[in-house]
């Protein structure tokens, strides 16, 4: 198969900090390095991949990630016009990845200027965001992160239940394994839908993730520092079958009810109702997770009376249907996998 045009594509190999995904980079260096994404059946032919990936570091040195000694063929400073960025995951301590990693952010931003465009998946966001590219976007992240990333850079839209959020010039992923769609995502930009379509069944990616929801936990975190409203969140949570009023529970807090509600609204992005809808749906994760209770009576166990708005507040918190969220989460899953089964029954 001949090739009209080929892709220069980036993938700068960050500096060390703790949490850092040391897999990362190699991983996005096979995947577009592929012949997957110009093979036009399932044949074993050779193809060269459209796309030039290159592993890049500030001096073109090899870069230690861990126990890991990763080389890289350029520096940054020779390379100021890739086609592509994409920016993986970064470090969990986010001022020190800022902080050792401010060649890259000034050079992402200076190619973004230039025609480049820039892609980042999990924590690999936190680079594009400091370097002024996403203001003004629509951006995603790893979503256990979103709270650190909303106070952070509050000019961004962060659309965090988003597995890919794409501004033509910019691209972010959610979470983790996200950078596997990230490739597909930018394989279909670039080379069109059926050509993608293709690479993704070589390479047995589902494309049909488009939410994190179905993976998002919700977090009733209390290390906010305000006794009121962590003792409002203690009685919503032991009592969210058959919660108080909310007035009863500002006075049990010694507050009114507007002082409350302020709070809640101010610190946890919530209303209390919405702070209640989220406790109740959590506990049904639960109870679809680990038991084989009906659908009906997991509804009444949470406190939904009417199953109907049970089923309709569950997709709309999760993009899943109970009985689905069951069939991807569900102890049964894994119980019933004869693979499973034969591989840890094996001598």
């Amino acid at each position: 198969m001949s090739l009209e045009k080929s892709f220069s594509v980036a993938i700068p190999v960050l500096a060390d900090s703790p949490g850092v995904a040391v897999i990362s980079p190699p991983f996005l260096l096979e995947k577009f390095s592929a012949s997957d994404f110009l093979c036009a059946d399932f044949c074993a032919d050779t193809v060269k991949s459209p796309f030039q990936p290159i592993m890049v570091s500030f001096d073109g040195k090899p870069v230690q990630l861990g126990e890991i000694n990763i080389n890289c063929k350029r520096s940054i400073t020779d390379f100021q016009n890739p086609d592509l960025i994409i920016v993986p995951s970064v470090g969990t301590d986010f001022d020190l990845s800022l902080q050792i990693n401010k060649p890259y952010i000034d050079w992402i931003a200076k190619c973004y200027r230039q025609g480049s465009i820039v892609a980042s998946f999990c924590t690999g966001a936190l680079i594009l965001a400091e370097s002024g590219i996403l203001n003004g976007k629509r951006a995603t992240t790893n979503w256990c992160y979103a709270e650190f990333f909303k106070k952070k850079y509050p000019n961004i839209q962060w659309h965090i239940d988003q597995l890919i959020v794409d501004e033509g010039s910019v691209i972010t992923a959610g979470g983790a394994t996200s950078y596997l769609n990230l490739v597909i995502h930018i394989g279909r930009k670039f080379l069109g839908q059926q050509t993608a379509l293709r690479a993704a069944k070589r390479m047995l990616i589902d494309v049909e993730r488009h939410s994190q929801l179905p993976y998002m936990v919700f977090s009733q975190h209390k290390n906010h520092g305000d006794e009121a409203l962590k003792k409002a969140q203690i009685i919503i949570e032991k009592n969210f079958q058959a919660p108080p009023s909310f007035q009863e529970i500002a006075i049990s807090c010694g507050l009114s009810t507007r002082t409350l509600l302020r709070k809640f609204r101010a610190t946890l992005g919530l209303s209390p109702s919405k702070y209640l809808q989220s406790v109740r749906i959590e506990a049904a994760k639960h109870l679809l997770e680990t038991t084989n209770k009906t659908i009906e009576e997991i509804s009444y166990a949470v406190g939904y009376e009417e199953e109907r708005s049970f089923r309709r507040l569950f997709k709309k918190l999760t993009s899943l249907s109970p009985k689905a969220y069951r069939a991807k989460y569900g102890v049964a899953v894994f119980l019933n996998s004869k693979d499973l089964c034969s591989c840890s029954g094996s001598k």
